[in-house]
């Protein structure tokens, strides 16, 4: 698995257990780097997992809101 995949796998499993509940993107980029050191080993600079989220297709936040977002969807790329 590559680092990309695996930062992906690692949000989708961050967010899997309840989508549509509000979270801080800070929140959510900090779950994602400890999961990843915690089951694959990896240590991903915050710039990389933020590119890669945005890469996975994730739509995070509704627009309206600047300090806790909402999750709308969890999408792996293809």
């Amino acid at each position: 698995m590559n680092d990309d995949a695996a930062i992906a796998y690692a949000l989708a499993e961050v967010l899997e257990p309840a989508p549509g509940e509000h979270v801080a993107f800070s929140d959510v980029f900090a779950a994602v780097r400890s999961h990843l050191l915690n089951t694959y080993g990896l240590s991903a600079p915050m710039g990389e997992v933020k590119a890669v989220v945005r890469r996975t297709g994730v739509r995070l936040g509704n627009g309206g809101e600047s300090r806790r977002q909402h999750v709308h969807d969890v999408r792996l790329a293809p």
